[in-house]
């Protein structure tokens, strides 16, 4: 895998706009998918754009959000029903997912002009992490590492 380029926000004190998203997240644990594999988490982000909510066999207790434009997404994790974290990752196979990607993070957490411009000038791949107050709860960082960029990465066969 590439050597990611990251960057961190904080996202307390913002307005989030991301009432549809946690309404997936909110949904009774035995109703969404229960994937135990990255081609089982592949094949589900896959099958559309979404967003797909889903939760991860090694990872109970949290909640996946998956929204995805091809070779960029926004993936959000919840702990418990809280957002504890989202990413936002640009491949750069497509200038156009990235710019449709870049436009769900600005509107969905308040991001300035200034910062949105930060993420855009990235080389890529780029991950921009949106921390929350909840960030240190539960295993979502770990979770992202281990199966958001990978399955991201191999929907679009980048190496």
């Amino acid at each position: 895998m590439p050597t990611i380029n990251a960057l961190a926000f904080d996202l307390a004190d913002r307005e989030l706009r991301i009432a549809d998203i946690a309404r997936l997240a909110q949904q009774p644990p035995d109703d969404l998918p229960f994937l135990s594999s990255h081609s089982e988490v592949a094949n589900l982000v896959g099958s559309g754009n979404g967003p797909h909510a889903f939760r991860a066999q090694d990872f109970l207790g949290i909640t996946t959000v998956w929204q995805h434009s091809s070779s960029a997404a926004i993936v959000y994790f919840f702990y418990r029903r809280r957002l504890v974290l989202a990413d936002l990752i640009l491949l750069g196979k497509s200038n156009d997912d990235d710019v449709s990607a870049l436009q769900w993070a600005q509107e969905r957490f308040s991001l300035s002009v200034e910062e949105t411009e930060r993420i855009a000038k990235r080389r890529r791949p780029a991950l921009a992490r949106f921390l929350t107050q909840h960030s240190k709860e539960g295993n979502a960082d770990l979770m992202s590492l281990l199966i958001a960029v990978p399955v991201l990465c191999e929907l679009n066969e980048f190496d």
